[in-house]
């Protein structure tokens, strides 16, 4: 159960619920996050409080809090802490110990939140206190057309555990050890962690109610060229959580390398003995992916066109960085 918050010497109430926003590089952007969280409201008798955690940021992130801070008299509900550059693992787990409340809301730096999402996913952890964690519904906010370099993040029927949109009992994940710091971009810690909860026994429960907007993020060539890097991740969670990591991912895109790379492979190979097949079956692979990115998005001849070199070099360049990333993690890690 969710004690109401106490008064301090000072007589302010002691926040119960701690909303925890990591953020690197977007001055702007969470600026607009936290006064979204700012206008939520709780029943009666329940204080949150704010901590945007800077992950090594030197462009006025700093200032610009505390100026929202002052705009808002939020006092010391609303906290400004600054780590080394360390990923938003470490971000978040440092918001985590810096935290008042019994609650942890995790929120991110470009996410808006909608009326009643906190008190939405408050309500269900003090209605079932059996459930450890719960995730919030994510829909992604289309400010325009999105083209095939768009990234759209969603979480609307449950099992992504979002880091966006995600409420956690404070001293159990403490207990449990919280992200796992090696991972030092945001991809897979937040499954990492839901599969070390769920395979320790602990409860989630998706509440649709506690709702967030996430923008749709245009991109370019090089940033899905960049998005390669994330397979260094993948040992990590494969080979600490092996049966989730085969029962919670897609076969067909959610693993290390999607099928649909396959038809790169077999050119390879093939390249050896029937030079013009090989290069028919990399036609036929590249045009597969680009459809892919292409799926319900809008696109145009010279989308297309800047499609083709990610399209010829992203599939042996994710099966490096996951090669690579096995070979940095040998072992079957242990947080």
């Amino acid at each position: 159960m969710i004690r109401k918050s106490r008064a301090t010497r000072s007589g302010k109430r002691a926040p119960r619920v701690s909303v925890v926003i990591p953020t690197y590089g977007r001055p702007d952007l969470v600026q607009a996050a936290v006064e979204s969280v700012w206008t939520q409201k709780l029943p009666r008798g329940l204080v949150f409080e704010i901590i945007v955690v800077d992950d090594g940021g030197t462009d006025g992130t700093g200032e610009a809090v505390n100026r929202l801070a002052r705009k808002l008299r939020a006092g010391e509900r609303l906290r400004y802490l600054w780590i080394p550059h360390s990923g938003p693992a470490a971000a978040r787990n440092a918001g985590a110990k810096s935290a008042k409340g019994e609650v942890l809301a995790f929120f991110d730096s470009d996410t808006l939140a909608q009326e009643g999402w906190l008190s939405a996913g408050i309500d269900r952890l003090e209605k079932e206190p059996e459930v450890f964690f719960v995730e919030g519904r994510v829909e992604p906010l289309y400010q325009r057309e999105a083209s095939p370099f768009a990234e759209a993040v969603e979480n609307l029927g449950g099992g992504r555990w979002l880091t966006c949109n995600l409420f956690v009992r404070r001293n159990e994940f403490l207990r449990l050890g919280g992200f796992d710091e090696r991972f030092k971009r945001p991809v897979r810690e937040d499954s990492e962690f839901a599969f070390r909860a769920l395979e320790a026994g602990k409860r989630c429960a998706f509440v649709p109610e506690a709702r967030v907007l996430h923008p749709v993020r245009e991109g370019n060539p090089a940033r899905l060229i960049g998005h390669c890097r994330e397979g260094l991740y993948e040992a990590l969670i494969q080979k600490g959580h092996p049966r989730s990591y085969r029962e919670k991912f897609k076969w067909w895109d959610g693993r290390q390398v999607p099928v649909y790379y396959f038809a790169h492979y077999a050119a390879l190979f093939l390249l050896v003995f029937r030079p013009m097949l090989a290069l028919g079956t990399l036609a036929l692979g590249c045009a597969g992916l680009i459809s892919v990115w292409c799926r319900k998005r809008s696109w145009n001849a010279g989308h297309l066109a800047k499609l083709l070199l990610p399209s010829l070099v992203i599939p042996f360049l994710r099966v490096f960085y996951v090669v690579r990333g096995y070979l940095a993690f040998p072992e079957s890690p242990e947080p």
